[in-house]
């Protein structure tokens, strides 16, 4: 029988603008980080959850083994 997965989320102190992802948002942006567990690859996703919207988008995700690091960019904001 297989493990399930589970996710950890952490809360880092980091509050910014949200402007400074995208200049077309608004209100803040608080940084989250993910763990998968199990995961062989170490990984951690990072997320900004913006608090006007009531929606996390991913910046990014991290992985251990081997190391490696992805970047999200946020390009466009439709309302």
């Amino acid at each position: 029988m297989e493990r399930p997965t589970t996710t950890r989320p952490s809360a880092r102190s980091s509050v910014s603008a949200a402007a400074e992802l995208h200049a077309d948002l608004s209100g803040e942006a608080k940084r989250l980080q993910c763990h998968m567990e199990p995961d062989s690859l170490g990984r951690t996703s990072t997320y900004a959850y913006l608090t006007d919207y009531g929606y996390a988008v991913q910046l990014g995700e991290a992985g251990a083994k081997p190391p490696s690091e992805g970047v999200k960019k946020i390009t466009a904001v439709e309302q």
